[in-house]
């Protein structure tokens, strides 16, 4: 059985359905139109400096709630820098590794991975790439719960 939340297959279905035989589907084979029902959950990145930094281009008004100010049109660095230098660089690293494998990754665990105890999260990423080589975006979803009795442990688990 299918133990992925319904937009996280959805985006993991769409990417795969887009890439075909290449390597990673690009920019111009993500539709919106095609996600309209699943754009409220959807953010897309753009790579900065080869990964050491990212975008955000579109952040879905169900993952704005979860920043402290309209994060679209802004760096990664900039935009989560009020959450501290280790969620800066957790999530950096997690949108790095999508990179790096040129392959989606699926992350899973406590906020705490972040520096951030107050949620659960399971977050997929999916790099782009217009050459079919070289990733320049990422296309994700997340999925959190709230925390409010602070129960959740560390990172649980981060496979693709």
């Amino acid at each position: 059985p299918d133990d992925w939340p319904s937009v996280l297959a959805f985006v993991r279905d769409y990417w795969e359905a887009k890439r075909g035989s290449r390597a990673m589907p690009g920019r111009n084979d993500i539709s919106p139109a095609q996600l309209k029902t699943q754009l409220p959950h959807i953010l897309l990145a753009d790579v900065v400096d080869d990964g050491a930094d990212f975008r955000y281009r579109l952040v879905g008004t169900s993952l704005q709630e979860f920043f402290r100010a309209e994060p679209s049109g802004k760096l990664m660095s900039e935009t989560l820098a009020t959450f501290g230098a280790e969620t800066l660089r957790a999530t950096l690293g997690a949108y790095g590794t999508a990179l790096a494998r040129r392959a989606p990754v699926r992350l899973t665990g406590g906020g705490s991975w972040f520096g951030q105890n107050t949620k659960l999260f399971d977050a997929y990423l999916a790099p782009l790439s217009d050459d079919g080589v070289i990733p320049n975006m990422v296309l994700g979803t997340f999925v959190f719960e709230w925390d409010r009795d602070q129960h959740f442990q560390p990172l649980l688990s981060a496979w693709a």
